[in-house]
């Protein structure tokens, strides 16, 4: 019970958590009004000057963090949109959005994406008579009745009548974040039935939600828009976007297949944007090739498929 360091337990009192925590319990209101003050000062510097670190991507970054990311309860608005409300974007602020060439935003997109969990990250395009084919007509993660639209309008939208609606794509998002989530190898050797291998599959859809809320945020935290969903709300769930746009090659398996993780994906999420980002092409790495002579997987397959 005694700790290496002395506590002078006689000299101690249960502590008011519920009038205040941290050191506003330790100062008068108006000390803490000047630390507040000072500290709102020194924000705006970064924001406006920039410092490294400190420039709006910086503000965005550490607002997305502290989000608590929704549950499907949430409900249709949750999932497309994120809570947008809750961050503070830089029209709220009072200073200008990001603005950096695509590549500068590939950049930066990367490394938010990859900070949050993601394995791979690309950038593809929303085109008419193509990719837009690959978006859900409806949700499946709430029903039929909840359709996914394009429209003309300047901002996303929802309309949820328990679960009788719509969630609008506007035309003007063309740029498409694509993002690879892994599980974990030693654990998937464990399966196909075991408890151990299914925890690392379930761990890595509840990966897919909080990666995709977060960075939906800070999008909108450096000024843009961001619209997405879990596994199968938006768009079919793994191969396609994937592929097109130079993340991996499709097996044999009808999965994704990496150069650096193979299939060990548990799916491919994507988040529309408005963001300005390159489009990357899709690649050869021989794998397609291989599947043709390899056939492990056929030889293993349990229902000979």
């Amino acid at each position: 019970m005694d700790s290496t360091t002395e506590i002078h337990w006689e000299d101690m009192e249960r502590f008011e958590g519920g009038l205040n925590a941290g050191p506003a319990a330790m100062l008068t209101a108006e000390h803490m009004q000047q630390i507040n003050d000072e500290a709102s000062a020194r924000r705006m510097e970064g924001l406006t000057k920039p410092l490294p670190g400190l420039d709006i991507r910086g503000y965005s970054l550490k607002a997305s963090g502290w989000l608590k990311p929704y549950t499907r309860e949430g409900g249709a608005r949750a999932a497309f949109l994120g809570e947008k409300h809750r961050i503070t974007t830089p029209e709220k602020l009072g200073v200008p959005k990001w603005q950096g060439t695509p590549e500068e935003n590939a950049r930066t997109i990367r490394a938010a994406a990859i900070h949050l969990g993601g394995a791979k990250v690309a950038f593809g395009e929303l085109v008419e008579g193509k990719t837009k084919k690959l978006i859900n007509a409806s949700t499946t993660d709430f029903g039929y009745n909840m359709r996914v639209e394009f429209e003309d309008v300047d901002e996303a939208y929802v309309v949820d009548d328990n679960r009788v609606g719509k969630m609008v794509i506007p035309n003007k998002l063309k740029s498409v974040i694509i993002i690879l989530v892994r599980q974990d190898l030693n654990l998937i050797r464990s399966g196909p039935n075991a408890y151990t291998s299914n925890f690392t599959s379930g761990k890595a859809y509840d990966q897919i939600d909080i990666i995709q809320y977060r960075l939906k945020a800070f999008l909108n935290g450096i000024g843009y828009e961001g619209v997405g969903g879990s596994t199968f709300g938006l768009t079919c769930a793994r191969p396609g976007w994937g592929t097109l746009f130079g993340l991996g090659e499709l097996g044999r398996i009808h999965e994704i297949m990496t150069p650096e993780y193979g299939p060990l994906l548990r799916t491919t999420m994507i988040i529309v944007t408005d963001l300005p980002l390159p489009v990357n092409n899709p690649i050869d790495a021989g794998q397609n090739r291989f599947c043709k002579i390899c056939l492990k997987c056929a030889d293993v397959c349990p229902v000979d498929a």
